[in-house]
């Protein structure tokens, strides 16, 4: 039997689905896939995901599950961030996944999910000395931590992603030649803090993750 499981995200912007195996102590991802469909529109919008996109949700979640049994996986595991967390609906949408695929949904609370990912970037760079900052830029939520090295230190997370501000202030963008400066007014309150604590310390490195910085 292949050491082989499959992870379904259920994101903002996409259904994202990987393959991997196991081999040792190295972990080899085999297939990579992606589903547009764009949730996060929905959620940060309206507060509810509309019935066609649970449709479609299930229908890529179903092709998904078929091709990871193709490749003889022994778990399926699904799991959602803010478009699914923060959505009104979100135990039909959950119930209906169950209903027509038999897969379990696991919603990430806001700070488990930057959490997850801190230890992600940890486990790829063993040898961090000193000060180091850590950045999470989603589509529906930002995380920064500040770590010495390996232990967490100081970290905050606002449910404010590029996305969900776009959402948010998207009636003013055509309304002012200086959008910009508003972004930076509605999110100053957030980071004025973490910015005093960050100048405090002598970073070292400076890490960044998340779809939205590519």
């Amino acid at each position: 039997m292949f050491n082989r499981v499959a992870t379904i995200y259920i994101a903002s912007s996409d259904i994202i689905m990987k393959i991997a195996e196991k081999k040792e102590k190295e972990v080899m991802i085999l297939e990579e896939l992606f589903y547009p469909i764009n949730l996060g529109h929905d959620t940060f919008s309206s507060s509810a995901v509309t019935f066609e996109k649970i449709k479609n949700l299930n229908q890529a979640i179903n092709n998904f599950k078929k091709i990871a049994e193709e490749y003889q996986v022994e778990k399926i595991k699904v799991f959602a961030t803010a478009a699914l967390r923060e959505a009104l609906n979100k135990d039909y949408i959950i119930y209906q996944i169950k209903n027509n695929n038999n897969l379990n949904v696991e919603i990430f609370g806001n700070v488990e999910e930057h959490q997850l990912i801190y230890q992600g970037i940890r486990n790829t760079n063993k040898n961090l000395k000193g000060d180091n900052l850590f950045a999470y830029i989603g589509t529906g939520s930002l995380g920064i931590a500040v770590t010495n090295q390996n232990y967490i230190v100081k970290s905050q997370s606002i449910t404010l992603g590029s996305l969900k501000i776009n959402e948010i202030l998207k009636g003013l963008q055509h309304k002012t030649d200086e959008f910009h400066i508003v972004i930076d007014g509605y999110l100053s309150g957030y980071i004025y803090n973490l910015d005093l604590f960050i100048k405090k310390l002598n970073i070292n490195n400076f890490y960044a993750s998340g779809k939205e910085i590519e």
